[in-house]
């Protein structure tokens, strides 16, 4: 299988060298040709493969270019690349020169990819990829100059800049829901302190001692609400009735950290 998928790389090699040959064999495609060596000697040999199917999707594979020899059909061929930053993150681009390329017009890229890593490619960037020539914060072209290898690095650069975020957001994502789940897993009670009127004088987080442990000076009752659940935090409201003003403090310092309301008379 191995043997198989060598000898196929070597062929299509080899196809992409003599549709090179013949383009230097043309005037008017030289530039072209040398344009496609220089990627070759950058990208190295295998990165670059003609491109086989009448369109983008198509399910049939005919040859990705007419004869060479009139210069009047649009050239396609498909570089393979890993992102610079992430070798184990590769992308394919479609690049389409039309006749008049680079005299004219300039060349079209297209990301053939769906998938960039393990995030699926989304309209944005495959629509800025497609205006890289055609779009004022895309790549500047200028006639008579070939610009394929400035629009495949502006590319790799927005492809890895959009991976990035996307490996972010998956991250950040990650850690909201980890903080989520051990909140519900391991809630905190508070306890608060409410007037009659059900007003929040104040709550606090530690757990607290009970108030049946507590012995209350002689005379006075202890009142406890129904507890109140807002939020995971739980409220328990609780009140009691003293005679003299020298009761608040020892009443008090039996329930601190605590706080709840005394109503004196």
């Amino acid at each position: 299988m191995e043997s198989e998928l060598d000898d196929n790389a070597a062929a299509l090699a080899v196809e992409t060298e003599n549709f090179v040959s013949e383009l230097m064999m043309q005037p008017d495609r030289e530039q072209v040709a040398s344009e496609i060596g220089v990627l070759q000697s950058i990208y190295g040999n295998s990165a670059i493969r003609l491109w086989h199917g009448s369109r983008v999707g198509s399910s049939e594979h005919t040859s990705g270019r007419s004869s060479p020899s009139n210069g009047t059909d649009t050239i396609r061929y498909v570089i393979s690349l890993n992102l610079p930053s992430h070798e184990d993150v590769s992308i394919r681009i479609l690049v389409s020169l039309p006749p008049s390329y680079p005299a004219k017009s300039p060349p079209q890229l297209q990301l053939l990819s769906r998938y960039i890593g393990s995030f699926g490619v989304d309209a944005s960037l495959f629509g800025s990829i497609l205006r890289t020539f055609i779009s004022s914060s895309g790549f500047e072209w200028s006639p008579d100059t070939i610009c394929v290898f400035d629009g495949l690095q502006s590319i790799f650069e927005r492809c890895e800049v959009w991976y990035e975020d996307k490996l972010n957001r998956e991250k950040t994502g990650d850690l909201i829901r980890e903080d989520a789940s051990g909140r519900d897993s391991a809630p905190q009670e508070s306890v608060g302190s409410t007037k009659e009127g059900g007003e929040e004088l104040g709550r606090v987080s530690q757990p607290t001692p009970s108030h049946q442990n507590v012995a209350l000076p002689e005379g006075i009752k202890l009142i406890e609400a129904e507890p109140i659940v807002d939020r995971r935090s739980v409220f328990v409201g609780r009140a009691c009735q003293i005679s003299h003003p020298s009761q608040v403090c020892r009443t008090l310092s039996l329930f601190a950290p605590v706080l709840f309301w005394v109503a004196y008379g």
